[in-house]
């Protein structure tokens, strides 16, 4: 599985000049729409910028240093339960997605796409700007 962060064109302003949006890409996996549904999409809700990620990584870390059991953050329409060995992803726009187990992942993996979006909202913002996230095969 792979997680693209990039910039899409969303064409030219009159003023603005090449209006940029950020997209979170799930790819080459047989859980593609699960990854994208519960882990690509809302990482930009959950973390809209440098700031925000860093605030919850240190969650994950707290967690996985065993000095809280349990962490929550709630961010717009997505919660995150936080557990010393998984993430919770409640999308709570729709019931179906809220406590669903396809929006469970375990902690190091929803870490590593955490880092890679904290890494792409330090990059300038042009269409150039990529930063890809290669996940184990063996993903939870």
């Amino acid at each position: 599985m792979r997680i693209t962060f990039k910039y899409l064109s969303g064409g030219q302003h009159a003023l603005l000049g090449e209006v940029l949006y950020p997209a979170q890409l799930a790819s080459d996996g047989a859980n593609q729409t699960r990854f994208q549904r519960y882990l690509a999409s809302p990482i930009g809700s959950v973390a809209r910028d440098v700031e925000a990620c860093d605030r919850v990584l240190s969650m994950i870390r707290d967690v996985e240093r065993g000095r809280v059991e349990t962490a929550h953050h709630d961010a717009d329409d997505v919660e995150l339960t936080l557990t010393r060995h998984a993430v919770q992803v409640d999308i709570v726009v729709n019931d179906q997605w809220v406590d669903n187990p396809d929006g469970r992942f375990d902690l190091e993996t929803y870490r590593l796409v955490l880092e890679g979006w904290r890494q792409f909202l330090g990059l300038p913002k042009r269409l150039d700007s990529i930063v890809e996230v290669a996940l184990p095969d063996d993903i939870h």
